[in-house]
């Protein structure tokens, strides 16, 4: 009697649960897109994640609009190049464009931020590069590139003063000064 029973429960809970997947059964779709592309170069580790130091300026340096700090050095490296089937990169930096000068990229508000500087990208001669526009065509080898930038922060207000000349309100207020970019680098 106890096998019967016992035969009976699991042929009830077998249908159940045929029954309960069945409902609870939902499908849906996955689009995969890419492209395969002829030989790129590949970015060197380090260079994709990279902090740059800016250091600690003095407002005093930026007293007025335009003026600019010492720039920093920094690379993006490439590596695999092949200049067979290359024949030159650009590379474009995106980020927050400061409202007040064009070009430059944006200090990060919050509590204690600057105000009054944005932080200025150029080429190796100090050419600028404007944010989210891309630079000039740079000329690749065979294996390895190393892209060399500058960064530098440039004031992007005057300060206010009276008829005498005195400042009633600095152009550049002193704090924290981070910006975040990111890059891009295209192929010809």
């Amino acid at each position: 009697m106890k096998k019967s029973t016992i035969a009976k429960l699991l042929i009830i809970g077998t249908a159940c649960a045929g029954f309960s997947s069945a409902f609870a059964a939902s499908t849906g779709q996955i689009e995969f897109k890419g492209d395969i592309t002829a030989d790129v170069c590949g970015i060197k580790g380090g260079s994709n994640n990279q902090t740059v130091q800016l250091g600690s300026v003095s407002a005093k340096v930026l007293d007025a609009v335009g003026k600019q700090s010492t720039g920093t050095d920094f690379t993006i490296e490439l590596q695999d190049c092949s200049s067979s089937t290359l024949n030159g990169a650009t590379v474009k930096f995106t980020g927050v464009e400061d409202a007040d000068a064009a070009g430059l990229l944006k200090i990060a508000d919050g509590a204690g931020a600057a105000k009054g500087v944005g932080i200025l990208v150029t080429d190796a001669n100090g050419k600028p590069y404007s944010i989210g526009t891309a630079g000039e065509k740079i000329t690749l080898t065979e294996g390895g590139n190393v892209l060399k930038f500058k960064a530098a922060y440039q004031a992007t207000k005057a300060d206010v003063k009276d008829g005498n000349g005195k400042v009633t309100a600095p152009g550049v207020v002193p704090g924290k000064a981070n910006g975040t970019a990111m890059f891009t680098v295209d192929y010809d």
